[in-house]
């Protein structure tokens, strides 16, 4: 009974941490949170919004490399298109934006509502995907050539008459892009077959044979995985 007591009171007298020593510790657990340089995210959502500007609404994780080399795991984060912001959450729920130049985010794949979601990398190239105004690709397929996916939003407001509510209604485009060497630009993916091969330099008769041989479509995505991973073997 005596050491029962001794127990309880060992138990009283050690130290309660406060929520912010909490939150410290568990923000302290990944650098990013440390690194990111995070600004304070303020939304002034003044309409209805349909669609969205993020690449996924929900906050999702995935590993986040910095312009600087350094990946981050386990990063719970969501990328807003139209503006080029990599937002992230605080353990207490404050978001944030990150200042920091970021070259890639990799989401990693999950099931959401019985649907999958394959890894997805986002990237801007050699520009951090977080700059005003930069392109954001899908990478598709990497190598010396890459198969990328070129995603831009857009949106319309819309305010019916008598109504003081305004919709904004938000659209992705994507169009697939090839970057097949170092230092140039990526050009858009032809839709036939010798317009593909062509993209491959002294390589296009190999790759035209292959394309022909499988019977492959240059019009779908799953097809030109298949030419790109190809082209990127020999």
């Amino acid at each position: 009974m005596k050491n029962a007591l001794l127990f309880l009171l060992s138990l009283l007298s050690l130290p309660v941490l406060s929520q912010d020593a909490v939150n410290s510790i568990q923000s302290q657990a990944n650098p990013f949170m440390q690194d990111a340089n995070g600004r304070p995210l303020y939304l002034r959502q003044e309409y209805t919004a349909e669609g969205s500007p993020y690449y996924y609404e929900d906050y999702t994780y995935a590993d986040v490399e910095a312009m600087s080399g350094k990946t981050y795991k386990d990063v719970k984060i969501r990328v807003n298109l139209l503006e080029n912001q990599l937002a992230f959450q605080l353990p207490d729920g404050t978001e944030l934006i990150a200042m920091t130049p970021i070259r890639s985010v990799t989401f990693y794949s999950f099931l959401k509502d019985n649907l999958s979601f394959d890894r997805v990398t986002l990237t801007g190239l050699d520009t951090p995907l977080n700059t005003p105004g930069v392109p954001v690709y899908e990478l598709q397929v990497d190598g010396k050539a890459k198969l990328l996916n070129k995603m831009e939003v857009s949106f319309t407001d819309s305010k019916p008459y008598g109504s003081a509510t305004i919709t904004r209604v938000f659209r992705r485009k994507t169009e697939l892009m090839a970057l097949t060497g170092s230092g140039g630009l990526p050009v858009k993916i032809p839709k036939n077959r010798e317009g593909v091969a062509a993209l491959f330099g002294k390589d296009s008769e190999q790759v035209e044979q292959f394309i022909k041989i499988n019977k492959l479509n240059c019009r779908l995505v799953n097809h030109l995985q298949q030419v790109f991973t190809y082209y990127n073997r020999l």
